[in-house]
């Protein structure tokens, strides 16, 4: 029964992988994972957006037309022109450079979600850090139910003060179970 230690295999010598490294090993691979049926379902779809999105960026940059309403230079000469190039590239890139920010986004929160999570989780027991992640599921319902003004039913009322109640419970009982313990 001798405890087993993840070792990394990309260095010379083995050595035990930290909390923080095994949680970059597992993003890395979910990236990997999940880039290949990307790129085999969506990856052309992906490519002709971005391509069109930069080509559309370097037509106005440059002030080229392209509807044919140019100088002979090819340089626009009509101010109502290059408004319309602007709400072209908006319309062109508008939906993948804003999914691709809340990507980022996204990526980046979810990514110190689970760090704090493994600090947290290292730090206290497994039980404590099932009784917090409820208290910040019960967040989450809240705050979203009053930022994107959902309603909040009888049915999520009765679930929010139960599980609130389950919480005061456990927190009443382990200090009742500390206090008895240090008692003489």
């Amino acid at each position: 029964n001798v405890p087993q230690t993840l070792t990394s295999t990309s260095t010379s010598t083995s050595s035990p992988l930290s909390d923080y490294e095994l949680q970059l090993r597992v993003h890395q691979i979910g990236v990997v994972i999940l880039l290949i049926p990307f790129c085999m379902l969506e990856g052309s779809t992906f490519m002709r957006e971005c391509l069109e999105m930069v080509l559309s960026i370097i037509k106005y940059s440059y002030g080229y037309s392209t509807n044919g309403r140019s100088d002979s230079n090819g340089i626009i000469t009509d101010d109502d022109q290059i408004g319309s190039n602007n709400q072209e590239i908006y319309s062109n890139s508008g939906g993948l450079g804003y999914y691709l920010a809340l990507a980022l986004l996204n990526a980046f929160a979810f990514t110190h979600y689970n760090l704090a999570s493994s600090y947290v989780l290292s730090r206290i027991s497994v039980v404590h850090h099932a009784a917090l992640n409820c208290i910040r599921r019960l967040f989450a319902i809240v705050m979203t139910s009053i930022i994107f003004s959902v309603p909040i039913t009888l049915t999520s009322t009765i679930g929010i003060f139960v599980s609130i109640g389950g919480f005061t419970a456990f927190t009443y009982y382990k200090m009742e179970r500390k206090r008895r313990h240090h008692l003489p």
